[in-house]
């Protein structure tokens, strides 16, 4: 009650302390609660070391959400090391017990297999390299069309040349996330695509046939790129039908 300010205001330091006495009673459920607490920084300060103790002895003592979430760990990779073998066999428990959320991960995980390391591995890379074959096309054809005299600032064309430094670098900062889920493609990748073909399609005079600064000429672009950056971490950070643990709620 005092976690979710069920008839109460909601108090999740409180929640913790009651939850702790329980726990220390071995009380299952209360192990695993405290495991919530701790995996998600709820009224405590985030440990995912102390939500999988917490788990694994809930789980132990016969908890199937707390089998379930120490599965779900081991898939991820959260706090241990990834043992998709080792977390397939907790989840098994769970849903051996009737617990609904183990049953439907046991069934994503059946549809759409965790790849092992040597495939994340291949698709970072891979990634990787696209971001700098996207980085090299965006400075020639678009960049290169900015002049290189200074005038009172920084020349359009270092202006362009340094944004592009930093498209890229968040390009390649998406592959880490990217190659590990079940997403065919890095929709973050896309957006540098887009920013490209937004460039070289912007007119680069004024109405009085004068140059445009580099900021006027792609401001709009370099907006679509904002949005479309966070629309596709958004995505990344979403579970593809199976509960995170880092990121969702468990259970």
């Amino acid at each position: 009650m005092l976690e979710n300010g069920h008839g109460t205001a909601k108090n999740p330091a409180e929640a913790k302390i009651w939850y702790e006495r329980a726990a220390a009673l071995e009380y299952p459920p209360a192990l695993n609660d405290l495991g919530r607490l701790y995996l998600t920084g709820t009224g405590v300060p985030k440990s995912y070391a102390l939500a999988k103790s917490s788990f694994e002895q809930a789980a132990k003592l016969g908890d199937a959400k707390a089998m379930n979430n120490l599965g779900m760990l081991y898939l991820n990779g959260t706090a241990v090391q990834r043992d998709i073998d080792l977390g397939r066999t907790w989840l098994e428990k769970a849903a051996a017990l009737g617990d609904a959320d183990a049953q439907a991960n046991l069934r994503h995980l059946q549809e759409s297999p965790p790849l092992d390391g040597a495939q994340v591995t291949a698709r970072r890379e891979s990634c990787l390299r696209t971001c700098g074959t996207l980085h090299r096309s965006y400075v020639n054809s678009v960049c290169n069309r900015y002049s290189a005299m200074a005038d009172g600032d920084k020349p359009d064309r270092t202006k362009c040349v340094s944004m592009s430094l930093t498209a890229a670098q968040q390009c390649r900062g998406s592959c880490r996330d990217w190659a590990h889920t079940s997403l065919a493609d890095n929709g973050c990748v896309t957006c540098f695509q887009m920013l490209t073909a937004c460039s070289v399609s912007q007119t680069q005079t004024d109405s009085q046939g004068n140059d445009m600064p580099y900021e006027e000429s792609s401001k709009r672009c370099l907006a679509a790129l904002a949005g479309c950056t966070a629309n596709c971490r958004k995505q990344m950070a979403q579970p593809s039908g199976t509960p995170g643990a880092d990121g969702e709620r468990p259970n």
